[in-house]
């Protein structure tokens, strides 16, 4: 897929460029894994099927990954000649939900805040 994701502020944007995503390869150390929890700040639920990706200084997608039943991501430790920028989750009726990513570090749990579905009054 070739998108492009830039931040301005709050603003989320896709422009086209050359997607750099790369498989997550399965490792003999478990701990080379980088696992991301995606959680609703509502109910503090697990959201499953939520879009997990890491997107470079280029603004191109590096990684890609999307949760399991616990709400669990995997995804590569990637190497800091990637350049790897922002880790993000995506997930119907939620705002995109993100923060820096930190080299070295394994665990990011993302709470993500949700929309109100159209005609719902409540």
């Amino acid at each position: 897929m070739n998108r492009r994701v830039f931040l301005a502020g709050t603003t989320l944007g896709l422009l086209d460029c050359r997607s750099r995503a790369t498989t997550p390869q399965r490792s003999a150390r478990a701990d080379s894994a980088v696992r991301v929890r995606a959680v609703s700040e509502k109910g503090r639920e697990w959201l499953k099927g939520a879009r997990v990706f890491v997107i470079g200084d280029d603004g191109c997608q590096l990684a890609e990954a999307y949760t399991d039943e616990l709400g669990i991501a995997t995804l590569p430790q990637l190497p800091a000649a990637s350049k790897p920028r922002y880790v993000l989750v995506d997930c119907d009726w939620y705002f995109v939900t993100g923060r820096r990513w930190v080299p070295g570090l394994l665990e990011y749990q993302m709470l993500l805040l949700g929309l109100t579905p159209p005609g719902f009054m409540g």
